[in-house]
């Protein structure tokens, strides 16, 4: 049997050696339980990301995810900040990484790694089972000037999965310069906005004090495709301005 994936369990140091290792056409399920019970060949110990189950198949030239649950999968690429998402219920989606974690849509750590083949650009078809799972921008006017705070909050981690999203002043003095005079609190106030918009309000980590909301919002955002890399460019060309300054 020539192993042409393997799936790995990282999310706490107990399961560190629970994997499995795919042929190609063999198939393996995955799911959020604390019991070990529930018949998933890799159980993902529980966080406070909502529960999630799936199965991965291995082919020799690319790997396919079906999302058996209700909840939205999101799988992110372990090396590059780009990530597609899984919404329930969809069944063999060819994922475009070979190097991939899997986990609920706005957790802080993958459930698994996935270290697959590299995909063939055949096995990807465009504008179809990689788009989006959900189009935040339905509920999201792009025109708005709380739109225009979201792509200044992501765009330092676009360029670098390591970088500290920019402060709510330094945030306000970029789009004051852009003829938008508003303050620290009214950024604030956007960014709290975005948040319950949403739905990122019932997390419980958007409720501690400190930098977490902002990372919560950044993280969504470019997960689900809301801010993209391209939103910053034309942003900043209709702005005609330096990207905004990353705070300490």
């Amino acid at each position: 049997m020539e192993v042409v994936l393997s799936a790995h369990i990282l999310s706490r140091e107990e399961y560190s050696s629970r994997a499995v290792h795919l042929a190609s056409g063999a198939s393996a399920t995955f799911g959020t339980c604390s019991c070990e019970t529930c018949g998933h060949d890799l159980h993902i110990p529980r966080s406070e990301g909502a529960p999630i189950r799936g199965r991965i198949t291995a082919f020799a030239d690319h790997w396919r995810l079906d999302n058996l649950g209700s909840s939205i999968i999101r799988v992110r690429h372990l090396e590059r900040a780009e990530a597609i998402t899984v919404a329930g219920g969809r069944v063999s989606v060819p994922i475009p990484f070979d190097l991939a974690s899997i986990g609920a849509l706005g957790e802080d750590t993958a459930g698994l790694n996935v270290f697959g083949p590299e995909p063939l650009e055949s096995q990807i078809a465009p504008g179809c089972s990689l788009a989006p799972a959900e189009d935040p921008a339905s509920c999201i006017d792009k025109a708005a000037l709380y739109y225009q705070v979201l792509v200044l909050l992501c765009a330092p981690q676009l360029n670098t999965l390591l970088a500290v999203p920019p402060t709510s002043s330094s945030i306000a003095e970029t789009m004051t310069r852009l003829g938008h005079p508003i303050g620290k609190s009214a950024v604030d106030a956007h960014i709290n906005y975005l948040i319950k918009r949403l739905a990122l309000h019932t997390r419980t980590d958007v409720r501690r004090r400190g930098p977490w909301r902002k990372q919560l919002l950044v993280r969504h955002a470019i997960d689900v495709g809301l801010v993209t890399q391209e939103d910053v460019s034309a942003f900043r060309e209709s702005a005609d301005c330096a990207p905004a300054q990353s705070g300490p």
